[in-house]
């Protein structure tokens, strides 16, 4: 069964790269968002299995966004794409549930492995963050 994605990016040659990567990989992409807030909308309106979303976006940045959709949707899986990631937004998104940080720059497999690792239940972390560890933090 193929798995649905909603993209959240401000800049669509980025949306429409992932989208066709991911299309020809067989994932159905139900919608695009170029803001956090229309990304939340967009989430509760098609319900994808997966959010890959810019950690710096308009209106809602990657992680307010990603807080409410994980909050809401629980069962959605959320991937951040980000040219940087400090290792506090990082440990934030970890702590709110973000299963997956692929830097832009990256290897363009990046994105592809993050997906794979995520939909097996499993957190990714991209090679640029690897001083970060990976488990999720416990709240103390």
């Amino acid at each position: 069964m193929a798995k649905h994605v909603l993209l959240a990016d401000d800049y669509p040659q980025i949306r429409e790269w992932l989208k066709l990567v991911l299309e020809s990989k067989g994932f159905v992409v139900d919608a695009e968002a170029a803001n956090g807030r229309d990304a939340v909308f967009m989430t509760r309106r098609y319900r994808p299995d997966l959010v890959i979303m810019d950690l710096q976006m308009p209106e809602l940045n990657g992680l307010e966004a990603a807080q409410l959709i994980i909050g809401s949707f629980p069962a959605t899986h959320v991937i951040m794409l980000t040219t940087y990631a400090s290792e506090p937004a990082v440990r934030e998104g970890l702590r709110i549930g973000i299963r997956g940080f692929v830097a832009k720059n990256g290897r363009r497999q990046a994105v592809l492995e993050a997906i794979a690792a995520v939909l097996d239940g499993k957190t990714y972390i991209g090679p640029e963050y690897d001083h970060i560890p990976r488990e999720k933090p416990t709240d103390a």
